[in-house]
């Protein structure tokens, strides 16, 4: 897998539309722009912003390894 690639690994930063709600994800690309449902009302939104973060662990793959419960988290950070 190229560096370029694995270099891509960061959050992407959401707020729903339907009940302002606002988290990030964790990915393996920051720069995707797929939409994704809100954990509280299940509307479907798209990433507002993208940041990346080169300590999130990958696989060879560019996989994230990162526990599925850690890949979430408020936004903006202490936000709830």
């Amino acid at each position: 897998m190229s560096e370029a690639v694995l270099s891509r690994r960061g959050w992407r930063s959401f707020q729903c539309e339907e009940c302002g709600h606002r988290w990030e994800e964790a990915t393996r690309d920051y720069w995707s722009p797929s939409g994704v449902d809100c954990p509280l009302c299940q509307g479907w939104t798209f990433p507002s912003a993208g940041a990346p973060d080169l300590s999130l662990p990958v696989d060879s793959m560019g996989n994230l390894t990162l526990p599925w419960g850690e890949r979430s988290r408020p936004w903006p950070p202490n936000s709830e």
